[in-house]
Order: C-alpha cells, then structure tokens, then sequence
C-alpha cells in the first residue's frame, strides 16, 4: 500500500513545478515556430545544447561575471536561431512540409555532431550559481531557492511574452502571420522579419531554460538537450501546439505528473541509477544527478590497497587492451620545469620494484611516510615547479600535493597516471554517507594494462579503500584538523621487502647516463626520461584554444549569414523573375539609404529612383530598373530572366559608387535585417 504525508506530497509538487517551469521556457520555442510556420522545429533541443555550452565558456574559459555572461549566452543562442532559420528554413519557405522537417532533423544532427567535434563528447560539469544551490525550508518542505526562482523567471518572462504578442506591432505582424502569408505580404508586413523575430524570442527562451536546467542538472554533453527537447515538445502537444498559454499548462503538468511518476514508480520510470563502466573502467550512472538528491549504490570499490589487488592486475596484464596505447599517448606527459632531482628520487623510490603495480605502490608508500600531511602549506618561491618544491624543500602538504607529486613522478617511471579530484564519503553507521565540502579530497588513478585505473591515495592517515581522510578544505568549518605526521604507512602490495626505500634518499647521478627500457617491461626499473631543454617554446595549455575556435565559430556563422543575405543568392531563391527584380530593387533601396537618399513618404519607387539618380548626377542609370519595376507590380506580366540580370548590373554600378564606409554600413544592415521583400 503506497502511503505518504501531506510535507512529502508538498516537496514532490514543488520538484515537478521547478520541472515543469524548465519545461514551459523550452516549450513555448515549439510552439511559436509551429504556430507561423507549421514546422516541428526539432532543432530546437539542440540550440538548448548549444546555449548550455555558450554558457559554460563564458563563464569558465573568459571568467565573465553571471549577470555579462547570461546576457551573452542570450544574445548568442538568439543568433544562432535566427542563423538556422535564414539557412535552413527559409530557403524551403515554398517547399513541401516534408522538406522542412527534413531539414529540421538534419539542422538537429549537424549541431549534435558539431558540438561533439568543437567540445568532445566528454561530460562536463555545468558552473554553479551559489545563490540558487542554497537550501530553504518552508514549513517542512525543504527546497533551493532555485525552486523559488524558476517559477518567477518563467512567469516574468510569460507575461513579456504575452505582451509582445498583444499588444505590439510585432506582435501583431506574428498573429497575421500565423493566419495567412500571402495576405500578410499584401497588407504591408514583412513576414521574413516576423519569422526571424519568431525564432530570435523562441531561442533567447530556450537559452533562459538551459541555463537554469544546467543549475538543476549540472551536467553537459552534446545530447544534453535530446530528452528536455522531446518532453518539452510532447508539453506543447499536451497544451495544444501553437497555443503559448496551453504550453505553458502543458510543460506544467507534465512535469509535476513526470516528479510523481518517478516518486511512486520508481523501478517503472527508468530513473533508477545503474551504475555501468565506461572501456576506462570508470563509473556512470544512467542518469543525471540534480542538488539535493540522494541514491544507494552497492559495490566493491577496488584500490591499491585491496587484498589480492596486485595478483589480480598481473593477470590481467596477459590479455589484449587497445585502450592501453590512448592512454599510454596522453597520460605520459610531463610539465616543464620539474627539476632533475625529483626524476633521480622517483628512479630510487621504484629501483628494487619487479612491476608496473610495485612501482605505483612504492611511490605512494613512500609519500606517505616521508612527508607529513598539514593545511599550513607555504606558497612555493615565483618560478619554481611545485612539485619539485614540495619534494625537495616543503616536504610537508595536503593532498591536492601528494597527489600531484605522486601522478608526476609515476607519469617518470613510465606508468600512465591521472590527478583526480572528488570526494572522500564515508558512510556512517546507518550507511549513508553525508558529502560536504569537508570531504573533498584528491588522490591518483594508475593505469595498469589489461585491468583499467586503479586509485591510490597518498595522503598520510589515509587508505586506497576509503579509509579515514582529513579535511583538505582550508577555508571549511574545520581549519585546523590534526595532522598525520606520523601515521603508520600502508604496507606495499609488492612481496618485495625493499618496496619503499628510506624516507631520505639522495639524489642518483643524472638519468640521461641510463637508457630507459620499455615500461612494460617486467623486470627493471625504467629510468626517468629528464625534462626537455630549456630552448624548447613552452606549449599552450589546450584550453587556450577554446578562445579561438569559439571566436572562428561565429566569424564562419557571420560570414554565413552574410553569404546568404546577398542580392545574388536571395535573388537566385526566387520562383520567378518578378520576385527576383524586386530582390535587386530592395538591394538597391538599401544601398541608397546607405549612401544617405532615402525615400519620401508615400513616395513610389519609379519616383524614388528617378530622384536618386539625379543626386546622383546621372552616375548611375536608375531609371529603367524603376520602370521595370513598374512593370512587374502592376502590369500581371512575368518578366524575362534578362530583367533581374539589367537590375545586377545597375546594382554593381550603384555599389561601385559607394565609399568604404558606405559598404561596411550596408554589410551590417544587411546582416542586421537581411532583404527585405
């Protein structure tokens, strides 16, 4: 018998309204491209995608603050709708409906593809606004504020919507639009612009959602937006599509129905957590993880300390690993400026270790006895290497330096190691493990052929399995917990009983006098390789590059809709010479303007050209284009193709005569609002 108290029912319906407003911004996108266009805007989830990485760069990689990178990330994903609707969509304007929505999908699988090329397909953590994360308790319902704040952007945002619509020229221009296109067209609006608006407000929605979605659900990847997207558009279905208010009711109780569904019926709903193991070894879940949840998970958690560990990645290291070279290629990168002593003490740490697993045990055994662990670490001298300094000079740290000391001196003796950063949870007595920022901790992962990574801390006072860990948060409730400095270290794995060497060894001669063996091998130590010469350019580090290629990703997008905007190309999409004609005339229209002659009120444009060309003191003949053009409006008559291509030449002309000035005001106005028609 499912039972439940009236705080339980009060916090689930407070988790589905939170949903359900996330639902609702994305929603509304759906429905107002639907309602003009009747087109299944299934690209939609992807510019969702894609503004939730605009949004990630802006704050991680250019360091803007919150309020300057929101405004970008709105600005942003507004371009890119208008940009897909210009080249996707508007091109198949007079198309079948079948074509648009093939274009639809094909928009959708491109942007999918390119984010995974530009961003990688490795999951990323979404950057936090604190202030939402925050904890309120109502009554006995306990929430964050972003719960609070979702409902209140949704609603502030509805009701500007709601007025754009009604009670504005543009508005207005949406409903006519969404009526008859043709009939528009006669009555003076300008049914391109209106569309591309209609995308601009539905993208700039949808850039709001993903941005509080990622608060919600702090994860990123390039098919983040396929589930939100599908459940936003069966919102707009459920509302009735088209209709802004019936999606945003729709969005609403599909979300507060959705929260209930996984509350009641958990095992049905398909959001348990299963855990599954990536060809790395590590561990996923099956879904994404929002602030405040809490999950059981059950398994063995295997380690460098693990009982028969070491017999188990010896056997291992027989079969086959195509993993083992990708990993071996980027795992084995040294930084500059690690001085030579410390590749001389790695090589005497792991000189009497047999194999790949004694090595990574002989370090970590090493720095846990040699080095005390503390939180009042100085700050190494300026242009010293910190792991040099922390071995040679500071000999005592947190674990942020054992484990960068233990990566680096392992990537020395050929073992391919990784800096991991997580938490340490302990479970209590009552199995539940309470993860705050008192146990934030970090250790190394090794990578042993055949097996997969293998964590091993070492940090004094603790173990590889989870043992007791002290606070590494210098700046947490606990600010001085007691150190180890004399804690007991973990035996080695490795039968050899010289596995860890003195806590004080000197420094060997130089390693360049030792050829390094493979690192495979299973007898010797491999020597560390010195660092390179000091001639070599240090390299960038990759994220520097993100600047760049974010930067060339919306030239070739301007560059894009400039292409697309010009007299030739629109002119080339027109069914018939008339339309055509009338391309060159706006464009020539445009120029004008430009060049500072612009139309009288009421003013016809035969009249308008003939007085343009007198300012122009006869420079350009504009005059036949006017009466051309007479000639398709009123006249019925479908005009020669030899027409447009008078009208190319007196366009040319006319942009012949324009300063440089001129020309870069008529490219921005012409990127701005394209060709009108």
């Amino acid at each position: 018998m499912f039972t439940f108290t009236l705080p339980e029912l009060l916090q689930q319906l407070a988790n589905g309204l939170t949903i359900g407003c996330l639902y609702a911004l994305v929603a509304i996108g759906y429905t107002m491209v639907y309602g003009i266009l009747r087109l299944i805007n299934f690209a939609h989830c992807d510019i969702f995608m894609m503004s939730m990485y605009f949004c990630y760069y802006f704050i991680t990689v250019f360091s803007l603050p919150w309020p300057v990178a929101l405004a970008l990330v709105v600005a942003a994903t507004a371009l890119l709708g208008v940009v897909i609707e210009q080249a996707a969509y508007r091109p198949l304007r007079e198309a079948p409906r079948i074509s648009l929505l093939i274009s639809a999908i094909g928009v959708s699988y491109l942007l999918e593809n390119l984010a995974t090329v530009l961003f990688s397909g490795v999951p990323r953590s979404f950057p936090a606004v604190g202030t939402l994360q925050e904890m309120v308790e109502i009554g006995e319902v306990r929430v964050a504020k972003l719960a609070i704040y979702a409902p209140i952007i949704m609603l502030v945002l509805l009701v500007a919507l709601l007025y754009l619509i009604n009670k504005t020229k543009t508005g207005m221009a949406m409903r006519a639009a969404s009526k008859d296109f043709e009939t528009s067209r006669l009555m003076g609006i300008n049914v391109n612009k209106t569309i591309s608006v209609t995308f601009l407000v539905g993208s700039a929605l949808a850039a709001v959602g993903a941005v509080i979605w990622g608060q919600k659900y702090p994860q990123i990847q390039p098919y983040v937006g396929v589930m939100p997207g599908l459940k936003c558009f069966i919102a707009a279905v459920i509302g009735g599509i088209g209709n802004i208010k019936g999606a945003v009711v729709g969005a609403l109780m599909l979300g507060v129905l959705e929260i209930l569904l996984v509350w009641r019926f958990s095992a049905l709903s398909g959001h348990e957590i299963v855990p599954y193991f990536s060809p790395a070894s590590e561990v996923f879940g099956t879904r994404s993880l929002a602030f405040g949840d809490s999950y059981t998970f059950t398994g063995l958690r295997l380690s460098g300390d693990t009982p028969g560990i070491r017999e188990a990645v010896l056997a291992a290291a027989h079969h086959s690993d195509a993993y083992a070279d990708t990993v071996r290629a980027d795992y084995l990168a040294l930084p500059d400026g690690v001085e030579t002593d410390v590749y001389a003490l790695a090589g005497q740490i792991t000189q009497d270790a047999q194999t790949d697993f004694d090595r990574a045990a002989a370090l970590c055994a090493y720095l846990r006895s040699a080095y005390p662990y503390t939180l009042a670490q100085n700050v190494p001298p300026a242009g010293r290497d910190f792991v040099s300094w922390f071995l040679l000079d500071e000999r005592q740290g947190y674990c942020t330096s054992f484990a960068t000391a233990m990566a680096v001196m392992a990537r020395m003796v050929g073992l391919p190691a990784r800096y991991i950063e997580g938490y340490a949870a302990v479970p209590d007595s009552d199995s539940v493990a309470r993860v705050t920022q008192q146990q934030a901790h970090a250790w190394v992962e090794i990578y042993f052929s055949g097996f997969g990574w293998l964590p091993f801390d070492p940090t004094p006072g603790t173990n590889d399995a989870g043992g007791t860990l002290p606070s590494d948060d210098p700046e947490g409730d606990s600010p001085t917990p007691s150190p180890s400095p004399t804690a007991t270290p973990t035996p080695s794995p490795s039968p050899a009983p010289d596995a860890s060497p003195s806590p004080t060894p000197s420094p060997s001669p130089e390693p360049d006098s030792t050829p390094t063996p493979e690192p495979d091998t299973p007898s010797g130590t491999p020597t560390p390789t010195p660092p390179p010469s000091d001639d070599e350019p240090p390299r960038d580090p990759p994220h520097r590059l993100w600047p760049l290629l974010l930067l060339l990703l919306l030239t070739l997008l301007a560059a894009l809709r400039l292409y697309l905007c010009a007299p030739a190309q629109v002119a080339g999409r027109q069914k018939n010479a008339n339309d055509a004609l009338l391309v060159w005339y706006r464009a020539a229209e445009d120029a004008l303007l430009c060049m500072g002659i612009a139309p009288l009120p009421g003013e016809a444009p035969a009249s308008f050209l003939w007085r343009a060309q007198g300012e122009l003191h006869d420079a350009v003949k504009l005059t036949g284009l006017g009466k051309a053009l007479c000639v398709a409006q009123y006249s019925g008559r479908a005009l020669k193709r030899t027409q447009p291509e008078r009208a190319q030449k007196v366009y040319a002309a006319l942009f012949a005569q324009m300063t440089l000035r001129q020309k870069l005001r008529l490219f921005a106005r012409r990127f701005i609002r394209g060709i009108r028609l």
